[in-house]
């Protein structure tokens, strides 16, 4: 019974360094790299989180007796360097607007530069934020050498990834980590680390389980 914990701990960890993407491979012929790219990261000017359309926003015309800004509905044409407010609650919000169709927000199609030291992007699920700055992946796999070569190609969420790359770790560790760990309890384990601002626990000191493999044959590693 032990040997078995212990095996599946173990396939857990391996799981977990192989969806590393800020770590350096060592290959047979003693060289080293890091893991690469599967492609170029350009940033998206005018992205906006709605289409603009006249008499739907709000414009700043002007300023009242008393100092206060005055809003008017805008019927002109779409000007990137206006500010264009949308009404809710009584209140006027700020909103970046686009003219352009193709450059509408949408979660899960942009990325996000979290890590500047190692040029990690993700994804962004988040909703838009006008302060944040957007990128869009020009994906070429062909300019990975043939090392980087996966065994199979693998398909997460209609992406076929045929080398090995930060993209295709990242995908691997969001599509198969509820296989390896129980969600709820990597939260419960990272609340308790922030509400007690046991930060250290969440590295060196870190100490937390998979409990085993958490779906029955989920792929050839799990006992």
């Amino acid at each position: 019974m032990l040997l078995a914990l212990m095996s599946n701990w173990e396939d857990a960890v391996s799981w977990v360094w192989s969806t590393c993407v800020d770590c350096t491979i060592n290959f047979d012929d003693g060289t080293s790299e890091e893991i690469p790219s599967i492609g170029t990261y350009t940033i998206v000017e005018g992205l906006g989180e709605a289409l603009y359309e006249p008499g739907k926003y709000y414009v700043v015309s002007g300023l009242n007796d008393e100092g206060k800004e005055i809003y008017t509905l805008s019927n002109d044409s779409f000007d990137a360097d206006t500010k264009y407010y949308k009404l809710s609650n009584e209140k006027y919000i700020l909103t970046a607007l686009t003219n352009d169709s193709s450059k509408i927000y949408k979660t899960g199609t942009y990325y996000v530069l979290q890590d500047r030291v190692n040029n990690i992007y993700v994804l962004s699920s988040d909703k838009f934020n006008m302060n944040e700055t957007y990128y869009s992946l020009v994906q070429n796999e062909s300019a990975i050498g043939d090392r980087w070569l996966l065994p199979t190609p693998v398909d997460y969420n209609g992406v076929t990834y045929t080398k090995d790359s930060k993209e295709y770790r990242q995908a691997k560790f969001k599509n198969e980590l509820s296989n390896y760990f129980n969600i709820e309890y990597l939260a419960t384990y990272f609340l308790m680390t922030e509400i007690f601002e046991c930060y250290d626990s969440r590295g060196k000191n870190a100490m937390f389980a998979s409990w085993g493999p958490q779906k029955d044959n989920a792929d050839n590693t799990l006992k």
